[in-house]
């Protein structure tokens, strides 16, 4: 009896690592998937800006709207598709619209004039910190309140309604600070227009 119930826990023990390694397998097949779909689209939307742009930036702006949800303007557009590198930090663009937009020399992204301070950013987190704990505050009161002392069937319902959707406005607001936090990496990065990288790279064959 021993035996088989060694037995059993190692043939456990090794369909669940089996399982793990399936899993991260099918994780990265759909991460290099989907690093092959925004390729696909990128090269598409460099199609339709080698063309007459205007005539062609309805079909750009479907064309990013499979990528991100901020809208971008033409030259953003441009510049997204012809700067090295720039395509990477597409998501980071759209996710923190509220907070960084591209430079006027067109080599990094800068916040906002709204944010451009130190004392705003510091406020903005925490009006959003604050929102989190309040939000989500209320929720829980709400459930235990719902959980405690609800015997109909309709109030309990709504009372779990409402204390979900409380919670999920503060994690809202959490994942809104979260996109704050992160503008400070995402306008550390650098860009070289495409002309000045060929230029340098002439030199450098020279």
């Amino acid at each position: 009896m021993e035996y088989i119930d060694i037995v059993t826990k190692l043939i456990g023990g090794l369909a669940a690592i089996f399982g793990i390694a399936l899993t991260l397998s099918h994780l990265f097949a759909q991460k290099s998937t989907g690093r092959l779909k925004k390729f696909e689209i990128y090269k598409e939307i460099k199609t339709y800006l080698d063309e007459p742009s205007d005539k062609n930036f309805p079909v750009i702006c479907a064309a990013f709207s499979c990528l991100i949800s901020r809208n971008l303007t033409l030259d953003e557009s441009k510049w997204f598709i012809n700067t090295p590198h720039a395509f990477n930090h597409l998501k980071a663009y759209s996710d923190q619209a509220r907070y960084i937009e591209i430079s006027e020399k067109k080599d990094s992204f800068i916040y906002v004039e709204k944010y451009s301070r130190n004392s705003a950013r510091l406020y903005e987190h925490i009006k959003l910190i604050g929102a989190y704990i309040l939000f989500a505050s209320i929720g829980i009161i709400i459930m235990m309140v719902t959980y405690s002392k609800s015997d109909n069937l309709f109030i309990s319902f709504m009372g779990y309604l409402f204390g979900g959707i409380f919670i999920l406005l503060g994690i809202v607001a959490l994942l809104q600070d979260g996109h704050l936090s992160s503008a400070r990496s995402t306008i550390k990065h650098k860009f070289l227009p495409f002309k000045r990288v060929m230029s340098k790279s002439k030199k450098s064959s020279i």
